[in-house]
């Protein structure tokens, strides 16, 4: 029985689908409005509590950072002004080891010294190498340095540099204080004043 072209065709069309099926696609579900959303936010959250955590490690180092502290110029007597006694000390929570001071004259009536760097100031043995544990301190005596006759020009400019070794890092660090004479009221007083 002859065979017709449309029955022919018909069968080699089922038997290219019986050797090569066809696979189906997975199914892939389109995210809702609610959760495209909810990610534009997660990237920079990250982000800025990221930053925020550096900050707060910065922040909490910084309480454990050495902090040397030169206090007082308060005079012992109104009738000598060098008679002032400033304390070196310890406002940080870890000790300080070798703690020294010397005491530079920037300024004193018509004597102009160096403060540029604050080194080769001039010290006693009593204000050398002591080790200071938090809020502990030792006085520094202007008039055992220097002897003025009772008399201290008015402005006359002095720096404290203070030598330490923070107790974890064995390298001496320097850290300078400034002081200017003034007249209040009646008296001849020591103020701090800014490191230029």
């Amino acid at each position: 029985m002859p065979v017709s072209k449309n029955s022919s065709k018909r069968n080699r069309k089922i038997s290219k689908s019986a050797v090569q099926p066809k696979q189906a696609l997975p199914l892939q579900r389109l995210p809702s409005d609610e959760q495209r959303d909810s990610h534009w936010y997660k990237r920079p959250a990250f982000l800025w509590g990221l930053g925020l955590g550096i900050i707060g490690v910065a922040l909490s180092a910084t309480v454990f950072l050495p902090r040397p502290i030169v206090e007082g110029g308060q005079t012992l007597s109104v009738s000598d002004p060098s008679a002032a006694t400033f304390y070196v000390g310890n406002g940080g929570l870890l000790p300080l080891e070798k703690v020294t001071a010397a005491i530079s004259i920037c300024r004193l009536g018509n004597i102009a010294g160096d403060c540029d760097t604050y080194k080769g100031g001039l010290s006693r043995p009593e204000w050398q190498n002591h080790r200071l544990l938090q809020d502990e301190k030792f006085p520094v005596i202007l008039s055992d340095l220097l002897k003025t006759g009772g008399v201290v020009p008015p402005n006359a400019d002095i720096a404290i540099a203070v030598y330490y070794q923070p107790w974890f890092f064995p390298i001496t660090r320097m850290r300078p204080f400034r002081f200017v004479s003034r007249v209040v009221g009646h008296e001849e007083v020591w103020t701090p004043t800014s490191i230029e």
